[in-house]
């Protein structure tokens, strides 16, 4: 018996190409987690890109603030000296990083346009705006961005009290003794106050008793602020050596009230010394690679050496010469201003700037300055560069009288010499003071001819 079978039929392709869903799921998740991991890489980039340039626009941002607050105080000097007031300060922001270009924005106007000084002729505003370009910050922000600054300043004649009515002023913010008196030492100041800005307990330090010649109290001013303490000898009552007394307590510490004025521009060299009765040859022995020595010069005769402003590594005045400074800017760039031996130095309308040395006042030298009475240092006679921390220091017996504003921001002033002959009709700012050798300081404090007063012209950051 025949028994019949049924083919059944061949799928066409057999198992070719067949896939089970396990396989299809496992190819379509190893897709997204591609996709996952990009979008991770561009988060990261984007995190990093937000914190790298993150950074360097808070950096711009102090960048352009600065180059603003420079700008404009440099336009506010320009105004006083009825120079170009825009060309100075897009000269100073270019000095700092910024000029006009595609992604720098500069804008000077005198009066400002805007803001609460706007319409006064007194005040230059300089406004900056920086488009810098982005780096990895790009991948999450494709737009531009601007970091922008403004600043204000003022030029002013007659700007008013400088530093409070203080007669002195010590700056140092922290040490002992920053007024310090030796047995013998006395500091007065008539028509105006003291201002002690330390806070250390004994920033004022008096010694011991006061020399015949010095009547109590030692330490005296129309007022006398003091943000930290004083100590005197245990035996001593500090009321009669210090006065008014009690001191007037103040909390809030004072900023250096002349840290916006500009330093001078370096000068030209200057001249050789005018010198009656001597040959050329002579007159460069002793004015020698900016360095002048004055000593006691038989050629001079009796007529005095007439000495030209401009800049100077040093200047030296000794023996007993005698040398009248012509008006203007004396620039010690490296050394010391001396008057030493029995020298007399004598200037009308000068001002002393000393960036790097020291003044020395010695012996029986005799010094007489008159500060200008216009221009931009108006009422400025000695500016001591402000990180210059050399001593001016005056010894001796000689004479000091000064009329005008003495700044010397980082320095020290120290008083060795006898007798009540250094006066001062002007003021005196300094980081500390050191007063010995039976000296006295006598301050006539005077607003109309110190820095800022009278015809003075005041530059300052106003916004």
């Amino acid at each position: 018996m025949r028994m019949r079978t049924s083919k059944v039929p061949r799928r066409q392709g057999g198992l070719k190409g067949h896939h089970s869903p396990q396989v299809k799921a496992s190819r379509s998740e190893r897709g997204q987690a591609i996709v996952l991991l990009m979008l991770v890489f561009v988060g990261l980039l984007g995190a990093i890109g937000l914190a790298v340039d993150g950074g360097r626009l808070y950096s711009e941002r102090r960048s352009v603030q600065n180059a603003a607050d420079n700008a404009a105080l440099a336009g506010a000097f320009a105004l006083c000296n009825s120079n170009n007031v825009v060309n100075a300060a897009v000269a100073s922001a270019a000095q700092n990083g910024y000029t006009a270009s595609g992604t720098v924005t500069i804008t000077v106007q005198n009066p400002p346009s805007t803001g609460t000084h706007a319409g006064d002729n007194e005040y230059v505003s300089v406004n900056i705006v920086s488009r810098p370009t982005l780096t990895f910050g790009r991948i999450v922000y494709r737009g531009t961005v601007e970091t922008s600054a403004r600043a204000v300043a003022r030029c002013t004649s007659g700007g008013g009290t400088i530093g409070g009515g203080n007669g002195l002023i010590a700056l140092n913010p922290s040490q002992d003794r920053t007024i310090e008196l030796a047995p013998s030492g006395c500091i007065k100041v008539n028509g105006g106050g003291i201002f002690v800005n330390s806070t250390h307990a004994s920033s004022i330090y008096i010694h011991s008793y006061g020399p015949p010649h010095c009547a109590e109290p030692r330490l005296q001013g129309q007022w006398m602020q003091v943000r930290g303490g004083y100590e005197v000898p245990s035996w001593l009552s500090p009321g009669t050596v210090l006065g008014p007394f009690p001191p007037q307590g103040v909390g809030a510490a004072m900023v250096d009230p002349l840290a916006t004025v500009p330093v001078p521009a370096l000068p030209a060299a200057a001249a050789a010394p005018s010198m009656p009765g001597c040959n050329a040859t002579f007159i460069n022995g002793v004015y020698s690679g900016g360095n002048l020595n004055l000593g006691n010069h038989w050629c001079t005769g009796s007529n005095p050496v007439t000495l030209q402003p401009g800049l100077y590594n040093s200047l030296t005045i000794t023996s007993d010469a005698r040398a009248i400074l012509a008006p203007g800017l004396y620039f010690i760039s490296s050394g010391n201003f001396t008057v030493d031996g029995a020298a007399t130095a004598t200037g009308n309308g000068v001002m002393l700037y000393v960036a790097n040395g020291g003044i020395n006042i010695g012996a029986s030298g005799n010094v007489t300055l008159t500060a200008p009475a216009s221009g931009p240092y108006a009422g400025m006679a000695i500016f001591m560069a402000r990180d210059n921390g050399s001593d001016l220091r005056v010894s001796g017996a000689g004479v000091t009288l000064i009329r005008g504003t003495v700044y010397a921001a980082n320095s020290r002033v120290i008083m060795e010499g006898s007798g009540t002959n250094k006066t001062l009709n002007a003021q005196m700012i300094a980081w500390r003071y050191y007063v010995s050798g039976g000296g006295t300081i006598t301050i006539n404090y005077d607003s109309s001819v110190v820095y800022g007063g009278g015809g003075s012209s005041v530059i300052e950051l106003s916004e």
